[in-house]
């Protein structure tokens, strides 16, 4: 019976070596790859939500300034009611004409808010920062609620001053009415601007924070329910709850 028999051979090829130097700088090139394009991902990611989070600032900054300018775009009003009150002494008809006018600017302003879609500015942020959803939204509605307050305070205060001018005829001036709607309108637009500000400071703070954070720790953010930090609360009158 005869045998067979195998011989091994122990020697290692050049072409083996370079074989397998290929398939390991093919697969390190590949994770380098795949690490490369994640990254990229990333980046665009980030660059996506801080541009969504600029635009929310911008757009409650612009919510105060429409609100702000009910009382600006009343002057032209103030003067033509004055001078309209020195031709015709109807000190109910001016107090009722004034109402009117600000009522339409008011709604002037409601739509400005509408077309440009202020109410919903948080969107583009909502998938890479949930929280902000409730704190836009509650800081749009006392946003709102507080230009109401104003508007009704300088609607009672000027009530006031024109039915002051009763019986007044004969010591009227044109400017006269028109310098106390002005006045009013001054004081009212500075002490909404002191509360809108204490409105939107805490939004401001909360955005910006999130705008300087890294690329990997938005991507995180937009991935783990774990919040970035904790949101800034909003008490019932729309300023900071520091309970």
């Amino acid at each position: 019976m005869s045998s067979t028999w195998f011989t091994l051979d122990n020697t290692i090829k050049l072409g083996d070596v370079l074989t397998s130097v290929t398939v390991a700088v093919s697969i390190a090139s590949l994770i380098l790859s795949q690490a490369k394009d994640r990254k990229t991902k990333v980046a665009e990611g980030a660059k996506q939500a801080r541009l969504a989070a600029a635009q929310v600032i911008t757009k409650l900054d612009r919510c105060a300034r429409l609100h702000l300018s009910l009382f600006v775009n009343l002057q032209p009003d103030f003067i033509d009611l004055s001078r309209g009150l020195e031709k015709k002494f109807d000190v109910l008809g001016a107090r009722d004409s004034l109402w009117q006018r600000v009522h339409l600017a008011s709604n002037a302003v409601t739509q400005h808010l509408m077309d440009e879609e202020i109410a919903t500015a948080y969107v583009d942020l909502l998938a890479f920062l949930p929280d902000i959803r409730a704190l836009y939204v509650d800081a749009y509605a006392a946003m709102e609620h507080e230009a109401g307050v104003a508007t009704d305070a300088f609607l009672t205060v000027t009530q006031m001053r024109i039915q002051d001018l009763q019986g007044q005829r004969e010591h009227y001036t044109p400017a006269l009415l028109g310098n106390q709607l002005r006045d009013v309108a001054w004081t009212e637009t500075d002490k909404l601007g002191n509360r809108l500000e204490l409105i939107v400071a805490p939004v401001r703070e909360f955005v910006f924070f999130f705008i300087l954070q890294a690329d990997e720790e938005i991507a995180r953010v937009r991935k783990s329910p774990r919040p970035l930090a904790p949101a800034p609360a909003l008490a019932p009158n729309g300023r900071p709850d520091t309970n």
